[in-house]
């Protein structure tokens, strides 16, 4: 860590620097504002879930709040009105005045459109796909399939010598960031993409 690298360094020096807050880059930043967020939701009264460690549950089936986090960014809802002032109360004291959004529209690249009187929620990710078609233009070159793993992509693998398109080339050669992309896709509102995105995990991790 940093205090033996300065020991290190200079061993002889009576003087050592303490930093009174975590900064970004640093490898400990994460597990510290991990413990630091979590105490402060155990303190509000949230219990963190079990199975998913990013999401935070209070009060009962009449008046609840749950909270879903990634890193800074949180989504507060719940039928506890004033429990939920109080929360961002809470928030503003502990972390400075946060910028808060009572119509939230989207979340971590999703789109949501709640209709408050059919009770429906609707998600997508139309600008993540526009940002992945913007990131790699190869990729509007690939025609669309109604079938979730067409028999072309095995064709592709077993043809070792043959030349790549240029759709292929970028899809080599930025493999790691396009399957990335359409796995959190996937996890979020396109469920439709899940064989292929196995398929495509698969193949990556066998390299």
């Amino acid at each position: 860590n940093m205090m033996n690298h300065l020991r290190k360094k200079y061993p002889n020096s009576r003087f050592a620097l303490r930093l009174m807050k975590a900064l970004y880059g640093l490898k400990q930043s994460p597990a510290l504002w991990n413990g630091r967020i979590d105490e402060f939701m155990g303190g509000q009264g949230f219990k963190r879930s079990t199975s998913d460690s990013c999401l935070y549950t209070s009060g009962t089936s009449d008046k609840w709040r749950m909270v879903s986090l990634s890193v800074d960014d949180l989504l507060v809802t719940g039928t506890d009105s004033v429990g939920t002032q109080i929360f961002r109360t809470a928030l503003n004291d502990a972390f400075g005045d946060c910028t808060w959004n009572n119509n939230c529209s989207s979340f971590l690249g999703v789109d949501l459109k709640y209709n408050q009187v059919s009770g429906s929620l609707k998600m997508s990710c139309v600008g993540k796909i526009d940002g992945l078609f913007d990131k790699f233009p190869a990729l509007q070159k690939v025609q669309p399939s109604r079938i979730p793993y067409h028999t072309a992509f095995k064709k592709a693998l077993d043809s070792e010598n043959k030349a790549l398109s240029e759709v292929q080339e970028c899809i080599k050669n930025d493999f790691a960031s396009i399957v990335g992309a359409c796995i959190y896709m996937s996890i979020t509102c396109r469920p439709d993409i899940v064989t292929l995105c196995n398929k495509a995990l698969n193949i990556f991790l066998s390299i």
